[in-house]
């Protein structure tokens, strides 16, 4: 089941809880038929008779069917929940490596403390609307950029059932120079409602390249859609790469969270 189907499925299911809850309601009160209005017993609420009486769609349905709605909307996706969040994460193209990315596997360490909390309260920010960008992680190799960013988005399907993409840029920009490139790669990364740009310029670009890239996060830029990007070039290294227009985009599109921990995979090595 996608997020599509369980939201069509809830709103059948509360469609189906508000018509029968409006039925017992409307049996309670042995109205007359031709009358053009009835009284809630439940919340005292005066309703318009619909021409379809038996099935209670009426267009001021009162509190207690809202309440029967909601109720029966909020039960069907907790029970369907899981579901949801695994097929998001199952259709995210996060790497094998890091599928099992997270806040609680993070390794905790000077420089890292302060990136992991500021991802923790973009979560929850996220969840009271609170959010409007993205998050660009910024530090050297090992500094756990891609695994932070992969935690957040994994988060954010977990918990608010965020449709969530990863792209490495140059892989994806590589393949497309593929002559069985399948395009739907690069519509799925510019409509995606969450994207990872992982290692954003890691390497030089052609003209071709940066034109792709420029289009992918500009569309994304123009839509709104939340966009995060990592690299370990400097500022000046980025502009250089990706140009002057697409860096300046990027920097309103997201939140500098600078990681300045030391390589972890020298320290375990």
């Amino acid at each position: 089941m996608n997020q599509y189907d369980m939201e069509r499925g809830a709103n059948e299911a509360a469609g189906e809880a508000r018509s029968r809850r409006m039925f017992e309601l409307f049996r309670q009160v042995s109205p007359d038929f031709k009358a053009p209005t009835w009284q809630c017993p439940g919340c005292g609420e005066q309703l318009a008779r619909d021409e379809y009486f038996w099935r209670y769609h009426t267009a001021t349905f009162c509190r207690c069917g809202k309440e029967a709605w909601d109720t029966a909307y909020a039960a069907y996706k907790r029970a369907h929940r899981p579901e949801v969040v695994s097929s998001l994460l199952s259709a995210a193209g996060i790497p094998r490596r890091f599928a099992n990315a997270s806040f609680a596997n993070f390794q905790k360490r000077p420089g890292a403390v302060e990136p992991l909390a500021a991802c923790q309260r973009y979560v929850t920010d996220f969840g009271r609307g609170g959010v409007s960008t993205g998050l660009f992680f910024s530090g050297g190799f090992g500094a756990g950029k891609t695994h932070l960013a992969v935690a957040t988005i994994c988060a954010l399907a977990e918990e608010h059932l965020a449709d969530v993409y990863f792209a490495t840029t140059g892989a994806l920009l590589e393949r497309l120079k593929s002559s069985d490139f399948d395009w739907s790669e690069v519509e799925r990364a510019t409509s995606a409602s969450v994207l990872v740009l992982d290692d954003l310029a890691q390497d030089g670009l052609s003209t071709y390249d940066r034109g792709v890239l420029f289009n992918m996060v500009n569309d994304r830029y123009t839509a709104m859609r939340i966009t995060f990007f990592t690299s370990n070039a400097s500022e000046k290294s980025l502009i250089e790469m990706v140009g002057g227009a697409l860096y300046s985009r990027i920097c309103e599109m997201a939140e500098l969270v600078p990681v300045k921990a030391s390589d972890y995979r020298r320290r375990s090595a």
